[in-house]
Order: structure tokens, then sequence, then C-alpha cells
């Protein structure tokens, strides 16, 4: 038998069909674009990899006798604390499981001595200008060693920057690292001694046993 089919009514259907469906995604639409852009957002425009910058920049030439090449910085510094320097040795022996150094007046003295022998004479070096080397300057002192050593530092102006150029220097490194040491004594000026017409510190270390 044939069933006459209404075909407007089928028509009808399928649109109010297709509404409620529209009706039921809509609202899942509009929450996938909110949550979208809060959790994927688009990246920024980097710098090109010649532009980064290193994190740990290589460190400049260590100048520590004054006969190399000085790159000064300009930096402005305060008064040099010879204090820290102290320290900065004792921790530094500490750690490679040697003896306290005691900080000595008499060995500051005659690191003064050597001291201000440079400014007034205008050198920098272990032998003053008639090639004598500083252990009379002990002696003169009143410190008659048994053993005794020397350090010098002209051009860094931190007791950090010394002590970092003494350590990275092997010679000045076994000074610091000597078993045989049982005193030291420090001078510093940072006011009359220039590097390349720039104020600088210049640092005297004398290191000795009796």
């Amino acid at each position: 038998m044939y069933k006459k089919v209404n075909t407007h009514k089928l028509v009808y259907n399928k649109v109010m069909s297709i509404r409620v469906n529209i009706k039921f995604f809509i609202p899942l639409i509009i929450l996938t674009v909110i949550f979208g852009s809060l959790f994927f957002k688009p990246k920024k425009n980097l710098p090109l990899q010649k532009d980064l910058q290193p994190i740990n920049p290589t460190p400049e030439n260590i100048n520590i006798l004054g006969t190399q090449d000085f790159q000064n910085k300009t930096e402005a510094f305060s008064e040099f604390d010879k204090q820290v320097l102290y320290n900065l040795i004792s921790s530094y022996r500490k750690e490679n499981k040697l003896n306290k150094l005691f900080i000595n007046k008499i060995l500051e003295d005659s690191a003064n001595r050597k001291l201000n022998d440079m400014i007034d004479k205008n050198y920098f070096r272990h032998a003053d200008i008639n090639n004598n080397e500083s252990w009379y300057l002990f002696n003169a002192a009143g410190y008659n060693y048994k053993y005794a050593g020397e350090n010098l530092s002209s051009g860094y102006n931190t007791p950090w920057q010394v002590f970092t150029a003494w350590q990275r220097s092997d010679e000045h490194n076994k000074q610091l690292l000597k078993s045989e040491y049982l005193d030291m004594g420090i001078a510093v000026d940072c006011s009359v001694y220039e590097v390349r017409n720039e104020p600088a510190c210049i640092v005297v270390l004398h290191l000795g046993t009796r």
C-alpha cells in the first residue's frame, strides 16, 4: 500500500533537529575558545642567538705585577679593607687543610716599607731599584725569618679582586698555600699609586716564619 509522505513536515523536523544540535554545541565551542586562549598563548619573538649574552662571561686577563696590559674599568672603589683580604687568605688555607696564618704587626711593617719604597722610587717589582730582593726589609723591620715570601698586586681595587688574581697565578698561589708559613702582614695604598694615569690600589703581602 502506498503511503503519502509529507515532505514539508520532514524538512521542518530536520531544521528543528539542527537548531537543537547547534544550541547544544555553541556553549562547548565558547568554552573551548576561552580555555584555548588561556593555555595556548602565542610565542613572543625571541632574539637571535648572536644577540644573547653568556651567563658566565670569560674572565679578563689577570694583571698581577703591572707588566701586562691593564684593562681599566674605571670602577669607583671605596676604602680597601685589609681584614677582608686577611679573611679570604685564611679561609682559603683552611679549605686546603693548612695551618692558620696569624696577622703579624712586624710583617705589616715590612710590607709597608716595601710599599713606600715602590711609591717613593716609582717602581713595581719584587726587587728594588738596586736589584735587592725584599728579604732585607723583613730583617729591617725586625722579623728574623726562617721562611719568607712576598706577593704584590696593582690595579685590582677590592680584596676579592686581589685574592682572585693571586689565586689564578701559579707562583702567587703557591705562596698562599705554602705550609711552612705561620705569619702574614698586608700593606695597601689606593690614593697615591696609579696605573695608566688612573687611581689604583697597590697591595703588598708578606708571609713568613721565624
